[in-house]
């Protein structure tokens, strides 16, 4: 009997204790109540709780019928008085007690007290550590009524009152103590996000906490006399294993059951309860048909004991009654017997016959015949020889008159009774009735056991009689008036079971009574108390037996020392190693149910992550897609007025038919100036946002690093020349080596070149240089293909440590805002450029000693840089005008200005007519009506989109060839891939370069035409 308690949170248990909303309903009364439907958190075997008396708690998403349905419950049960809920529940839980302690008395070895899994132990302490110490008191009246039903009163005795509440107060106290161990050392309740410790709990209620009630029960035992002092260590250990295994096996199951809710039970029953009550279920069977075969075996053994045994004494008392007869016949055959050949026949059997006491010859004397009788034997050597009678205090008295005597005549052994030679064996009520019944009956007839004088004085001791009657007698004459005398034995009944085998080994008990006289037991034999012992058990006997007209009872029982003789320690390995495994198969399913628990339990954390993320994602993508909407936006309404801004400032400064004079120019050229750096930051404020954004298109392709820079120092040469500074011409690491490609966007490659050298030769000392590296890093050496490194030196003056750390922050011009311009952001832009291409940018610096830049791209494989190396450059050429006709050009824009700037950039060159439209209908209508040979589109147009009407035109069979020039203020490149992919043959951004803007006309009607 042991008491344990195991806890384990359950898969589905919040570890955060997060609530969810309650479910109204409405009492009986029709007040609003709040109920918390399925507020249980999943525990089990030191999973996470609330302490006792509290319920787990774990929300369920459950339907509005679910909710008010349970809510109902709610109510009802909350209604029900709280002494009468705790009066049901300790009323369920001492019956449960009992019950299962019924079922496991029955896994009980013959050979032990203890049954080796005591499933109450873990009922006890499960119940206790969910509900709380006011369950202790249920344990103890459970206890009492399992000792009661299993009739537990037959080991310790009736008188031993205050075994049963000894026993029930260690169980008790045992279930207190194994529950505090678990929430004292068992980390119960356990902290969120906590690992269960399910073997450490079971471990302190199992072996750790089940250790009170095995010492209070073996001990009380043991003072009422139940188990001996050698057999205590053998009790306690198999009552200590009972409940560790009833707590380790038991008390999970019953744990899981009370920690869910009813509508939460049916994977943990799946998974863990059903599987450990089919094993416990095959385990006790098997136990107990263990036990079965150790009982059946046992009880074998002890009949075969009995019937020796019985066979053994009851041959000595058919000795006795054989030597009787053989002195009957002795007497009938002889004339006169002397005293010699008396002593000659009887020394025999007594030497045979270990009972009998004494054998002895009782003549008949006749009234007045006793001088005669005294005489005749003072003749035959007796000469102290008289008759007497003896009184029950022991004192000798002549004999009183009466009508015969019956007076010992001859005894042997004579020394050892020579005290009652010449007894009147009539003057004792007992002897005298007896041998007056053998004299009626003319058999041996035994007396009741009495006090011999030749015994101790607590020796008792029994006499068989036998008449003699005398054979020269006439067959009418009665039967008193022919006895000769009575032949008689006497038997020392304290040593019948001195030799006997059993006797000496001290295993069995054996008790003789004499049973005739209704009612009574007198000991013949035996321990004193052996009458008053109950007679119980399957190793206990009573053989009843007919001797010499006396109704005798042998009572044959086992001993505590029998039983430890008997016992089988291979049966009772057996058990423990099943229960043993059965245990850890326990622990196992709980691992597995706890992985499984917290697996599930991190896929529903997995997947409501994933659903925020994905609704984050979609919303970032709805941001990003409005942001780029007001990019694209910002974009045209930024660059729509820069563009009239810096085309006419073109126009003034290009115009021959109204030259500007020198302050005129110079001022036209500063706005110029100032619009083209307007416009580059509004381009670098704009790729920084795409950037961020995602938004950044990129077409990955190999392209020569060499060529790159050589483009990039022939459009710095006039820069770097006006402030004296020397760009060098591109050195390979190691020298000689070949051309390096790399895998990259040529356009943002090219940008980000061009910003590094930009600010080597814009924050460089006058007169100081710039030095261009490429050196191929990590070819076949775990890298793929290797990486290419261009690095720019410039020997300006450095950066300290704090302007390192402060390099990469947007718009921090590091406090050279005055000496330089620029907005603080292409460097920033030239990072993350490089890094969504696959590079990286790095940096090296030391104040006066100058910086390094240093790009580092992936290689393009070895195969796709040699093809790239082969082709010739892409470089548009420019087309001219070599038509001998004006060309006629239709230009859609609805902005009025910018139409303006393309009629004037267009004007001076005689070889173009330019017409201008103002809406999508307009246009579409001049095309059908005279189609032109080249469309300057806008896509910005008041009634459609120009994406929209390039659709519709390359559509058309007759339109579909004409050449499409998009103009349009939407810088972003998503805007430009849509407009070619819809057959525009360029696109080009506002503000225009109008330079740009007409060598891109000239190369598109040239390339129509045919032109070269």
């Amino acid at each position: 009997m042991a008491l344990a308690a195991h806890r384990r949170e359950l898969a589905g248990g919040d570890a955060a204790g997060c609530r969810r909303p309650c479910a109204r309903t409405r009492s009986a009364a029709g007040r609003p109540g709040d109920r918390r439907i399925g507020q249980h958190r999943h525990r089990v075997l030191g999973g996470r709780g609330a302490g006792p008396g509290r319920r787990p708690a774990d929300w369920r998403r459950v339907s509005g019928t679910d909710r008010l349905r349970r809510g109902a419950a709610a109510v009802n049960v909350h209604r029900i008085p709280p002494l009468v809920r705790w009066l049901a529940a300790s009323a369920a839980l001492a019956l449960a007690y009992a019950s299962a302690g019924v079922l496991s008395n029955e896994l009980t070895l013959p050979t032990g007290f203890a049954s080796p899994m005591f499933a109450p132990a873990g009922i006890a302490a499960a119940v206790v550590l969910f509900h709380g110490w006011r369950m202790l008191p249920a344990v103890f009246v459970g206890c009492l009524l399992f000792l009661d039903w299993v009739g537990a009163q037959a080991v310790y005795g009736a008188g031993a009152i205050f075994a049963p509440a000894a026993m029930a107060a260690g169980a008790t106290i045992q279930a207190w103590f194994a529950v505090w161990l678990v929430r004292r050392y068992g980390r119960f309740p356990s902290t969120p996000g906590s690992d269960r410790p399910a073997l450490r709990r079971i471990l302190l209620a199992g072996p750790a906490g089940s250790v009170i009630s095995p010492t209070t029960g073996v001990l009380t035992l043991y003072l009422v006399g139940a188990i001996g002092a050698n057999d205590l260590a053998f009790n306690w250990l198999t009552w200590w294993i009972g409940d560790t295994f009833g707590s380790a096996l038991v008390g999970p199951v019953l744990a899981v059951m009370l920690s869910r809710r009813s509508s939460d039970r049916i994977r943990p029953i799946a998974n863990f309860v059903l599987p450990m009550v089919v094993a416990i279920v095959m385990l006790g069977l098997a136990i107990a048909e263990i036990g079965r075969r150790d009982r059946l075996q046992l009880q074998s053994a002890f009949d075969r004991e009995v019937l020796f045994t019985a066979n053994s004494v009851f041959d000595r008392f058919d000795s006795v009654l054989l030597a009787l007869e053989a002195l009957n016949g002795l007497f009938t055959a002889s004339e006169q017997v002397t005293r010699q050949e008396f002593a000659r026949f009887a020394d025999p059997w007594i030497f045979a016959v270990p009972t009998i006491q004494a054998i002895g010859w009782s003549q008949r004397i006749r009234e007045g015949g006793i001088e005669a009788h005294e005489r005749a034997m003072r003749d035959e050597e007796e000469p102290d020889y008289r008759v007497f009678d003896r009184l029950p205090n022991g004192s000798v008295v002549p004999p009183a008159p009466a009508g015969e005597y019956f007076a010992i005549t001859y005894v042997s052994p004579a020394r050892s009774n020579a005290s009652v030679l010449g007894l009147n064996q009539l003057a004792s009520e007992v002897t005298r009735e007896t041998i007056l019944r053998a004299r009626r009956t003319g058999t041996a007839q035994a007396s009741a056991p009495f006090h011999l004088v030749q015994l101790a004085p607590n020796d008792l001791g029994v006499v068989v009689y036998r008449a003699l009657a005398d054979p020269k007698a006439a067959p009418a004459t009665p039967a008193p008036d022919a006895t000769l005398g009575i032949v008689f034995v006497s038997l020392r009944l304290r040593d019948t079971f001195e030799r006997l085998p059993v006797a000496a080994s001290g295993l069995i008990e054996l008790c003789l009574l004499d049973v005739s006289t209704q009612g009574l037991a007198q000991r013949l034999a035996g321990a004193p108390d052996c009458p008053a012992r109950p007679v119980a058990g399957p190793l206990s006997r009573v053989i009843d037996r007919s001797f010499a007209g006396r109704h005798w009872q042998l009572r044959i029982a086992a001993n505590p020392a029998y039983i430890v003789s008997a016992r089988d320690w291979g049966s009772w390995t057996l058990s423990v190693l099943g229960l043993l495994g059965v245990t850890m198969l326990g622990v196992f399913l709980l691992m597995q149910f706890d992985r499984q628990r917290r697996f599930q339990q991190e896929v529903e954390t997995r997947t409501r992550e994933l659903a925020r993320e994905i609704r984050e994602r979609e919303a970032a993508e709805s941001a990003n897609r409005a942001k780029g909407e007001f990019l694209s936006r910002m974009s045209h309404e930024l660059r729509t007025p820069l563009n009239s801004v810096l085309g006419f400032a073109q126009l003034l400064a290009t115009d021959p038919s109204a030259p500007l004079s020198g302050t005129q120019l110079e001022r036209v050229r500063l706005i110029e100036k100032a619009g083209w750096h307007l416009l580059d930051m509004i381009d670098e404020v704009l790729d920084l946002a795409r950037i961020e954004a995602g938004a950044m298109k990129l077409a990955i392709a190999p392209v020569d690093v060499g060529h790159l820079l050589d483009e990039c120092r022939s459009l710095l040469a006039v820069e770097a020349t006006q402030r004296r500074i020397v760009i060098e011409p591109a050195t390979f690491v190691p020298a000689g080596a070949l051309p390096a490609t790399v895998l990259a966007d040529s356009t943002r490659l090219r940008q980000i070149l061009l910003n590094l050298l930009g600010n080597a030769v814009k924050y460089n000392r006058d007169g100081g240089s710039v030095s261009l590296k490429i050196a191929r890093q990590g070819d076949g050496v775990g890298n793929g293909n290797g990486e290419v490194a261009v690095s720019v030196v410039d020997t300006g003056p450095g950066l300290s440590a704090d302007e390192l750390e402060r390099l990469f922050v947007p718009f921090d011009r590091l406090g050279r805002e005055k000496n330089s311009p620029g907005t603080g952001i292409g460097l920033v832009i030239s990072r993350q450029l490089a890094e969504s291409m696959g590079g990286r940018l790095e940096v090296h610096s030391e104040p006066q000693r100058g910086s390094t830049f240093t790009l580092v791209m992936p290689a393009a494989p070895a195969r796709i840089a040699a093809q790239a190396s082969m082709n010739p450059s892409t470089a548009q050429a420019a087309a001219r005008n070599g038509s001998e006709g004006a060309h006629r050009i239709l230009c859609i824009e609805d902005n009025s200005i910018n139409a303006a700037l393309f009629r004037d950039a267009l004007a001076l060159r005689e070889a173009y007519s330019l017409e201008t439209c103002a809406t999508a209908a307009e246009g579409l209508a001049a095309l059908r009506a005279r189609p032109p040979d080249l469309l300057v589109l806008d896509l910005n147009l008041p009634d459609r989109h120009g994406l929209e009407l390039l659709a519709e035109l390359k559509a058309d069979p007759a339109l579909a060839g004409i050449p499409v020039l998009v103009v349009s203020a939407d810088a972003t490149g998503a805007t430009r891939e849509r407009a070619l992919a819809a057959g525009a043959g360029a696109f080009l951004t506002k503000p225009l370069d109008l330079a740009d803007f007409a060598h891109c006309i000239e190369a598109m009607i040239a390339g129509r035409t045919g032109g070269a």
